[in-house]
């Protein structure tokens, strides 16, 4: 995934796996980003598949899903 100026980790963890709660996913996959707070334009992240029991769905609460 390419970066946009102004993006954070956060974020595109909310835009790829619905939820800013698995933003370790993305630290976990690029470490040398790990610490950067908002991205400049044109950075290459990887972007790791999750395990199916980790996808969105599974983390709603039952009366969302």
């Amino acid at each position: 995934y390419e970066t946009s100026k102004g993006e954070m980790l956060d974020e595109i963890a909310k835009k790829f796996y619905g939820t800013e709660r698995r933003m370790d996913a993305l630290i976990e996959a690029n470490p040398a980003h790990g610490g950067v707070v908002v991205f400049g334009s044109g950075v290459l992240l990887n972007i790791p598949d999750l395990p199916e029991t980790e996808k969105r769905q599974d983390i709603l609460p039952p009366w969302r899903v």
